[in-house]
């Protein structure tokens, strides 16, 4: 994978190895979100998945995360385009 891979084509165009390698490690996807019924936006909370190891901003079975935690975010173009 080139450095800065990201500009060499359109977002669209990614593959998913390239998807993974853009996780800057922020630990946002771990926060605890709750979703407005009504309106469908979500909320973070400060409560972190149990899985994330904050030291390291990490997660720890981040190959099995989707399986062990079913609404874990796994960053798409389209998650890319709509989550904030």
């Amino acid at each position: 994978m080139s450095a800065r891979f990201w500009e060499d084509r359109p977002l669209d165009a990614l593959d998913t190895e390239q998807w993974e390698a853009l996780c800057d490690g922020c630990g946002r996807c771990c926060l605890l979100k709750i979703e407005d019924e009504d309106s469908g936006r979500l909320f973070y909370t400060n409560v972190v998945c149990e899985y994330l190891d904050s030291e390291r901003c990490r997660c720890t079975r981040y190959t099995d995360r989707c399986l062990l935690v079913p609404d874990c975010i796994k960053v798409t173009p389209q998650v890319a385009r709509t989550q904030r």
